[in-house]
């Protein structure tokens, strides 16, 4: 396994947020962070642990998506998202808008370019995401 850790949203990357839906791809992307990565939760359905992030879930997703999403650690954090980043790791974080503060903060750290951003139309292209994971798996 990749030592690379990914951290991932959930609204706006895995559930649109124009029309508040899974995204088509969501199970490849899932798929390839369990076996290739090491993945965690980035995302304000999941606060140091991973049930009430499940159970969103599975308002949108079938029972096959579920259990490989169940793979991914929660993380822990208090204000900002990017409270939760080891920031020592290598990492990429898969986020739709992140917040000034969370933008100001990777700068900080000379992380800036370990976002993700889904590529948009009416919902995100997560297979561009897949894609570009592909080429990180060593």
């Amino acid at each position: 396994m990749n030592h690379l850790k990914i951290y991932l949203d959930i609204d706006g990357v895995l559930i649109s947020k124009r029309n508040h839906q899974p995204v088509s791809n969501a199970l490849a992307l899932i798929d390839i962070l369990t076996t290739h990565f090491d993945p965690f939760w980035l995302t304000r359905h999941c606060k140091g642990d991973n049930l009430q992030t499940l159970y969103y879930l599975a308002n949108f997703y079938d029972q096959t998506f579920i259990s490989l999403a169940s793979k991914i650690k929660p993380t822990n954090w208090n204000n900002h998202k990017t409270e939760a980043i080891d920031y020592t790791s290598d990492f990429f974080w898969i986020v739709d808008e992140p917040f000034n503060s969370e933008k100001l903060a990777l700068e900080q750290k000379n992380c800036e370019d370990r976002l993700i951003h889904p590529k948009f139309n009416s919902t995100p292209d997560l297979i561009s995401v897949v894609d570009f994971l592909k080429t990180q798996i060593s």
